[in-house]
């Protein structure tokens, strides 16, 4: 019986409108990097400083996903609802973005 759980769950997932998004296609990124900070405040406040930097290859907009799942569940955790204070840069000046679907 527990076999039959994924795949009820991914046929379900590809039925409703909001789980099953057309692909988008991405320019190539390369070089990508991470910084994470914290300090006793915010993590006593459940907050980390994220800062992902990376090279873009061509002029093709870049397409970025936080997935709402996570291995091993069978749940979606909505992890994006979680970001706050995000902003696009390049070379020091801000960039236009859109928020595309719940984790694109």
């Amino acid at each position: 019986m527990l076999r039959s759980l994924p795949t009820a769950v991914i046929l379900l997932a590809s039925a409703h409108p909001l789980l099953a998004q057309p692909a988008r296609v991405s320019a190539p990124i390369t070089d990508v990097r991470y910084e994470i900070t914290a300090d006793s405040a915010a993590v006593g406040r459940r907050q980390l400083g994220v800062s992902m930097s990376f090279h873009v290859g061509g002029n093709a907009p870049v397409v970025l996903a936080l997935p709402a799942w996570s291995p091993g569940h069978y749940v979606l955790l909505w992890f994006a609802r979680r970001t706050s204070q995000f902003s696009v840069e390049s070379n020091g000046g801000r960039l236009p973005w859109k928020k595309l679907d719940y984790q694109t």
